[in-house]
Formats: structure tokens, C-alpha cells, sequence
């Protein structure tokens, strides 16, 4: 009897020892999904929209959002070129239309990203 349960306290340690070593090198094994996102200039741009988009509906006001605009973009640069990319972040700005929900954007907003290539665009925003 007592063999018996020697034999089934050893199996249970081995079987916990095999999987915490199966769990340590599981973590070397995975892939890091995240890091294409961080690199490619597509990826960085779409993250550069989406933050001025949260920073225009965050916006009580027009004022207010220019403010958050200008520090933000101040935070991108130092984000952006700190993984070596070249940011230049120019916007046009039209208070008068704020709430418009058509015609003319009361933001445009021109982005230039280079590392290797050269990306550029004008985006149009509305406060919604």
C-alpha cells in the first residue's frame, strides 16, 4: 500500500515539473504579434488616425481640441521618431464649422511618415 501511494505522489511531481517546463519554454516559443504593428508605416498611421479621431470626440470644443491636437502631436513626433521614422503632422483647422456634418471638414489634416519610404496623405475629420 504504501508503494502505491509513493508512485502516485512521484507521478504527480513529474507531471507538475513537466509543465512548468513545458510552460517557461512555451514563453520563447510564441511570437510577438505586436511588433509588425509598431514597424510598418501603414500600422503607425493608422494609430497616428485613430488618436487624433478619440482626441476630436474627447473635444467639448473647438478650441479645446486644437490645444489637444497640438499636444499630441507633439507626443507623436517624440513616439515616432524615437523608433526611427520621420513625422510631419501639418493641420488646418475651421472653427466656424465644428459641427458640421458635411461639405467641408472642419479638420484636415496632412501626414507625412518616412523611414524607408516615403508615405504621405490628407485626412478629413469631423467632430461627430
Amino acid at each position: 500500500m504504501r508503494k502505491a501511494q509513493m508512485f502516485i505522489v512521484t507521478a504527480v511531481f513529474l507531471s507538475a515539473m513537466l509543465f512548468t517546463v513545458q510552460q517557461i519554454f512555451l514563453a520563447y516559443s510564441l511570437l510577438d504579434m505586436s511588433r509588425p504593428y509598431n514597424t510598418e508605416e501603414v500600422y503607425i498611421a493608422k494609430n497616428i488616425m485613430d488618436a487624433v479621431n478619440d482626441t476630436i470626440k474627447q473635444a467639448p470644443d473647438c478650441w479645446e481640441f486644437q490645444k489637444n491636437l497640438d499636444e499630441l502631436i507633439v507626443k507623436l513626433r517624440d513616439d515616432v521618431s524615437a523608433d526611427g521614422y520621420f513625422l510631419e503632422l501639418d493641420y488646418t483647422i475651421d472653427c466656424t464649422r465644428w459641427s458640421a456634418t458635411s461639405g467641408k471638414a472642419p479638420l484636415s489634416l496632412s501626414v507625412r511618415l518616412s523611414q524607408t519610404y516615403d508615405s504621405e496623405g490628407i485626412v478629413d475629420f469631423y467632430h461627430l
